[in-house]
This record gives C-alpha cells, sequence and structure tokens, in this order.
C-alpha cells in the first residue's frame, strides 16, 4: 500500500516485467524477471543496451540484499514464452 510505506521491508530494482509472484524459501526470495536494468556487463549489447533474456534474482528475505542471479537466453518464440 503506497499510503503505508513503514508496512515495506525491503524492495529491489528488478527488469520491466515480473513473472508469477516472488517465492519464499529457506530464507531466500526468489523473483522471475526479465532483463530490462542488467546487473552484469555481460548480459549488455555492445552499444549499452538490455539483451532480451530471462532472469531468476535471489534476495536475502530478512535484508532484501541481492545474492545472485541466474540470466537464461529466451525461447525462440519470443515474449509470447516470457
Amino acid at each position: 500500500d503506497p499510503e503505508k510505506p513503514e508496512l515495506l521491508k525491503w524492495k529491489a530494482a528488478l527488469g520491466s516485467r515480473a513473472y508469477g509472484g516472488p517465492t519464499v524459501a529457506g530464507g531466500k526470495v526468489f523473483v522471475g524477471t526479465n532483463n530490462d536494468q542488467p546487473r552484469n556487463k555481460r548480459d549488455t549489447a555492445k552499444d549499452g543496451d538490455p539483451v532480451d533474456k530471462g532472469v531468476l534474482m535471489c534476495f536475502d528475505e530478512a535484508t532484501g540484499n541481492f545474492l545472485w542471479q541466474a540470466v537464461h537466453d529466451k525461447l525462440p518464440s519470443g515474449q509470447v514464452n516470457d
């Protein structure tokens, strides 16, 4: 609720789309997103633009600290199967 920011434990920057809801397990939060805001230069084109990929991000449940991500190529059929 934007009117009650005190209820927010933490937030994290994701891509421009998130897929499904977050999954919480073992003290970690897993989120599926796209590569609209790459965290690694490896996932950008030569001109610096993001390469369209699927990303699974992992955060610490208590602090929201970014732990790791797995970046994968998209299926050949494009956005229909994001």
